[in-house]
């Protein structure tokens, strides 16, 4: 993270901010995009997050057909940053002088095709956000094969784990839906730890 990091600064203020709120929120990049300036609250070091884990389209297959039913928007929750994420936000708002109702990450894309969300104006798309990753990540000569934006915050949660072994924090780190998902993270950093203590010889 520190090598994807310090790749991000030097790539632009942009990529830094995206990757930096990523990490930091454990976010979802479709949770990313849609914050607006808005969402921060620099005084109290927090943001207002969308969980997009539960507005998803719920689907069930009956009577020989798959049918999707769409969820109303959850309400915001709060979620701190650290210092270092909100410096980097801050710095790209005000390079790009944007006003509070503004995307953050602005694009074309002007909906999600996991959330129902209006998204007028445009933000930018998981494809770009995508192809920024994979170009710090190049830079940073990360070059593992099937990695993506979406492992920031796998490796948030594998973090939390690692110090804290507790699997509800983790959950709510994560904003995951079942302490039986964040007890994977708790239960490979135990791995982690065992087989290291085992150790071996070649």
């Amino acid at each position: 993270m520190r090598l994807l990091m310090r790749a991000a600064r030097s790539t632009s203020p942009r990529a830094h901010a995206l990757l930096a709120v990523c990490y930091n929120g454990a976010m979802r990049v479709c949770e990313a995009l849609h914050l607006r300036v808005r969402d921060f609250d620099f005084k109290r070091g927090s943001v207002q997050i969308i969980p997009a884990q539960r507005a998803r389209k719920e689907t069930f297959y009956s009577g020989g057909k798959i049918t999707s039913i769409e969820k109303p928007l959850p309400e915001p929750i709060s979620y701190p940053l650290p210092t270092q994420a909100l410096g980097a936000i801050q710095e790209w708002i005000k390079k790009e002088n944007l006003q509070p109702h503004a995307w953050v990450f602005c694009g074309n894309s002007r909906g999600c095709s996991v959330i129902k969300f209006a998204c007028p104006g445009g933000h930018m798309s998981k494809r770009e956000a995508q192809r920024i990753y994979q170009a710090v990540a190049s830079e940073a000569g990360l070059t593992k094969r099937g990695r993506g934006i979406h492992a920031l915050k796998h490796s948030r949660l594998l973090e939390c784990a690692r110090k804290t072994m507790d699997p509800w924090f983790v959950k709510e780190a994560g904003r995951l839906a079942s302490v039986v998902l964040s007890d994977i993270y708790v239960r490979h950093v135990k791995m982690q730890q065992t087989m290291a203590a085992v150790g071996g010889k070649v």
